[in-house]
């Protein structure tokens, strides 16, 4: 498995970094790993799922011809 050593982070941040994982019962390693997945690991959306599985369905669904709407109604006497 690969590595990664980040050099040059600032006090505060480490601090921070190092509450964030004690909140959450982690190591900061493990933190650090958490934040990435979350962040560069791409997410997927369910709806657009749905889109790319049934694009192509569309274009086999028989559809009526468009009626023309009746005029309204003129109750202004």
């Amino acid at each position: 498995m690969p590595n990664i050593t980040v050099r040059g982070i600032s006090n505060e941040l480490h601090k921070a970094l190092k509450a964030q994982a004690k909140s959450n019962g982690q190591s900061m390693e493990a933190e650090v790993r958490s934040i990435l997945e979350k962040h560069v690991t791409p997410q997927t959306n369910p709806l657009v799922d749905l889109f790319w599985a049934t694009r192509d369905i569309a274009t086999e669904i028989p559809l009526e011809p468009r009626q023309v709407i009746p005029p309204r109604v003129d109750f202004s006497e």
